[in-house]
């Protein structure tokens, strides 16, 4: 797990979902593992500085794939 700076502060609770992406589903199970065992999670952080950062990415509790680089500065969409 990329871990985040000690004091950085959760700015926002952190949602767990079930995969819905078939492409990933299928990337995962060619990897050996059952898609019905991972989630997806998104955390957002603060930075002392203001800056938002988020934590994206996909685990079965032992194992994490990242979206991008792990933790990456947020920009609303």
């Amino acid at each position: 797990m990329k871990e985040v700076h000690d004091n950085w502060v959760e700015v926002e609770a952190s949602e767990s979902l079930k995969v819905k992406s078939n492409s990933f589903k299928n990337f995962l199970r060619n990897q050996g593992f059952n898609p019905k065992k991972w989630n997806k999670v998104v955390e957002k952080w603060g930075s002392p500085d203001g800056t938002i950062y988020q934590r994206h990415y996909w685990t079965d509790g032992k194992n994490y794939y990242y979206h991008g680089n792990g933790v990456e500065e947020f920009f609303p969409h």
